[in-house]
């Protein structure tokens, strides 16, 4: 695979994986979970597709964003309100840091699509929420017009925690949404979505040409070029 496609087999297996979720996402627009499959709700459906994914892309790198998890519920229900935000803030992104360090003197030089991407979408999206639990201690007239939307003043329960982070939808490269947008689709019926196909074609080539370029442009410039050096070899004088 890694001769005929000239790219690192984790790189092939993250693109191919986030071309599969195309289809799954159709699928899981038109979902519904009934009383018959209360189980399968579609909270838990998208969050155990995502785990999936990230198991098959980041394999024992996966349990990162676990116990990055499991570092935002815990402070869920241990930090006072009216702090949480701050102390989630440094906690999470001291997460980040520590492991990003880490790369960087055991791992130089790898630059393979690899955990620490989603570990940020991760970090952004957990944050967030916790400011906008925060923000809910203070007094209406001192929240800005952006706060008063995404203020989250009732509670969050363990399986929209575990979906908001690990939601198949963008948990490999996202995009970052709100948890207050991110319940609104969550929530929707099939009825509800409104087709506009020329839009999602539209932006289905943007992205086939993209990742077009990507294949065949990467083998022809790698990033390998950007550094001074090859890691392990003498700095040349």
């Amino acid at each position: 695979m890694e001769t005929l496609t000239s790219l690192p087999v984790s790189t092939v297996i993250i693109l191919g994986t986030h071309l599969g979720t195309l289809p799954v996402a159709h699928w899981f627009s038109r979902y519904n979970s009934s009383e018959k499959s209360l189980w399968l709700s579609k909270h838990r459906v998208a969050a155990l597709l995502g785990l999936a994914t990230i198991l098959i892309c980041y394999q024992w790198s996966a349990l990162q964003l676990i116990l990055q998890w499991l570092i935002s519920y815990t402070l869920l229900h241990t930090v006072p309100k009216h702090q949480l935000g701050k102390i989630s803030f440094v906690i999470l992104y001291g997460h980040v840091i520590v492991v990003n360090a880490f790369k960087f003197i055991y791992k130089y030089g790898d630059i393979s699509l690899d955990y620490t991407g989603s570990m940020m979408l991760g970090t952004m999206r957990l944050t967030s929420l916790a400011f906008s639990i925060q923000d809910s201690t203070k007094p209406e007239e001192k929240l800005t017009e952006l706060q008063k939307q995404r203020v989250m003043k009732q509670d969050i329960t363990l399986e929209k925690h575990f979906c908001y982070c690990f939601s198949f939808i963008g948990i490999l490269f996202g995009p970052f949404i709100f948890y207050e947008d991110h319940e609104k689709y969550m929530n929707k019926k099939s009825s509800e979505f409104n087709a506009n196909n020329y839009k999602a074609t539209l932006t289905l080539l943007q992205g086939v040409l993209a990742l077009i370029i990507v294949i065949v442009a990467l083998p022809h410039y790698p990033v390998e070029k950007n550094f001074a050096y090859k890691v392990g070899s003498p700095v040349s004088r």
